[in-house]
C-alpha cells in the first residue's frame, strides 16, 4: 500500500551516484505524493521531505504515474518505493503519511 506524503517535500532525479551511498538495513517504504512534474517509471530520484526538525532525505524509485483530471490541483500522482531506511528515519517518515 503507498500511503500519502502530507508535508511539503522536494523530489530531484538521481542517477546511479545517488544511489552509491544508503543505509543497507532497515525498512523499506512506500509513498506517494502529488506532483506537478512528470516522473518516469523506473527512474531513480532524491525525496527531501521538509519537517519540523531537519530534513529528511530519502532515495528511491518511482514505481507508478497517474494522470490526473484537469480540475486537479496537481497533475500527477506519483508511488515512491523508498531505499530502506533506519528506524529512526522510517518513525519520522511515518509521522507524515496518511
Amino acid at each position: 500500500m503507498y500511503r500519502r506524503v502530507q508535508a511539503p517535500m522536494l523530489c530531484r532525479a538521481g542517477g546511479l551516484e545517488v544511489f552509491a551511498e544508503y543505509h543497507h538495513g532497515g525498512q523499506s517504504a512506500h509513498v506517494r505524493a502529488y506532483s506537478d512534474e512528470q516522473y518516469k517509471k523506473g527512474q531513480l530520484i532524491e525525496i527531501e521531505l521538509m519537517s519540523k526538525d531537519e530534513p529528511l532525505v530519502m532515495r528511491g524509485k518511482v514505481r507508478f504515474v497517474d494522470r490526473l483530471a484537469g480540475d486537479h490541483p496537481a497533475r500527477y500522482d506519483i508511488g515512491f518505493d523508498v531505499l530502506p531506511l533506519s528506524k529512526d528515519d522510517l518513525d519520522r517518515l511515518n509521522l507524515v503519511l496518511v
